[in-house]
């Protein structure tokens, strides 16, 4: 999902530095940022089906992925610790 060459990853990550992304921030704070990116890369007004659809897919692939390298991991920590409600 996220691995892109290492040559494009400071590029990338100065502009994003650039943003300052405070602690702070709420949640809608984060989901404006996110959703402008967004905009700025398929504006809805120039867009066609395709251009949604690979939206939803790229919103998708970034869920999927939190899910199994940060969610995933936490869950099974948890579970470890507390055990399984399964079992």
């Amino acid at each position: 999902m996220p691995y892109i060459n290492q040559s494009q990853r400071p590029v990338l990550d100065a502009e994003l530095e650039r943003l300052m992304f405070p602690q702070a921030w709420t949640p809608g704070e984060v989901n404006y940022v996110l959703t402008r990116i967004i905009l700025l890369w398929r504006p809805p007004v120039k867009s066609h089906y395709v251009d949604h659809q690979a939206v939803l897919g790229l919103l998708e692939a970034i869920k999927a992925e939190y899910i199994e390298q940060v969610l995933r991991p936490y869950e099974d920590k948890k579970k470890a610790e507390n055990g399984d409600v399964f079992a």
